[in-house]
């Protein structure tokens, strides 16, 4: 299932009275399924950031239980389904990034998480967001 983004999609940008936009972008919480179970979220926290969250999975693909989360990958990109940057997080005890020095753009992301042996799971339902 793909999300709705988090500017209105039938009107542009350059209609919108400034102050107008930057109420609704700060407001606006956008959420997709990492898994069946868990979410990412994403939130603009300034002028060319924005801060994604999400909840670590606990189940593997097949079900069992994921004992071996060793990180994260978080893609991203201006076209849905084009990610041309990517983010490595060694972590597993991080569920939340801020990414920084964003141009004015509408951004679209994906994660992945990563288990100790390396392997990556399939990508995390995509978000979008609109960044001035």
């Amino acid at each position: 299932m793909t999300t709705t983004p988090a500017y209105p999609g039938q009107l542009s940008v350059l209609q919108w009275r400034p102050q107008f936009v930057l109420t609704l972008l700060l407001a606006v919480i956008i959420s997709a399924c990492v898994s069946c179970r868990e979410s990412v979220t994403v939130n603009q926290v300034g002028i060319s950031s924005t801060t994604l969250s999400w909840k670590p999975p606990t189940q593997n693909s097949d079900g069992s239980p994921l004992t071996d989360l060793a990180g994260y990958k978080i893609y991203y990109g201006n076209e849905s389904g084009n990610y041309h940057t990517s983010i490595h997080i060694d972590n597993p005890g991080i569920a939340i990034y801020v990414v920084e020095n964003l141009t004015p753009n509408i951004y679209y992301f994906v994660l992945t998480a990563i288990n100790s042996s390396g392997v990556e799971s399939q990508f995390s339902n995509e978000v979008g967001k609109l960044v001035l």
